[in-house]
């Protein structure tokens, strides 16, 4: 079902339709329905051409076979991965749409846009490889720590002055 929106300005006249639950809006200057799917603009000669367009996101999205994968999410100098599912792939197989389960601040599932390189097959040869870095990981902290113990056990520079002679 479209909702329809007519804003008649001084100078221009402003459709704006909502398909699918993607604003769909009617530039005169042009004569072209513009929308965006996925934070990606398109453009239409007319109406029709649009919602077919929304429908073939909607339709591939949907024919996509979800699948879990490994996401590389490295913060603060760690490498983390975590399993998502990917929901869509975008720009000719450049980037990908995924949904996180992990809770971040606060909030419970999102849904971000990342790019392929960052996406790694979720099989027992990566699940292996992800614990070795985690363990090198954890290796590597240690040493830091050991490091900064010894630093901060170290003897200080006190100088003495001598006043006068």
């Amino acid at each position: 079902m479209s909702e329809i929106v007519i804003n008649d300005g001084e100078d221009v006249q402003e459709i704006k339709v909502r398909y699918r639950g993607i604003e769909v809006i009617y530039d005169e200057q042009r004569d072209k329905w513009k929308a965006a799917i996925d934070d990606s603009w398109f453009e239409r000669t007319g109406l029709s051409e649009a919602k077919k367009k929304i429908d073939d996101f909607f339709r591939a999205e949907h024919e996509i076979e979800r699948e879990f994968v490994l996401y590389y999410c490295g913060r603060w100098n760690r490498e983390n991965y975590e399993v998502v599912e990917i929901t869509s792939i975008q720009d000719g197989g450049k980037s990908a749409w995924i949904t996180r389960s992990k809770q971040e601040r606060g909030r419970g599932k999102t849904r971000e846009k990342v790019d392929m390189e960052r996406l790694f097959r979720d099989c027992p040869e990566n699940r292996g490889a992800v614990e070795r870095i985690r363990q090198i990981n954890d290796r590597t902290e240690a040493l830091h720590n050991e490091a900064k113990e010894i630093a901060e056990s170290m003897i200080k520079f006190n100088p003495t002055f001598k006043v006068g002679k």
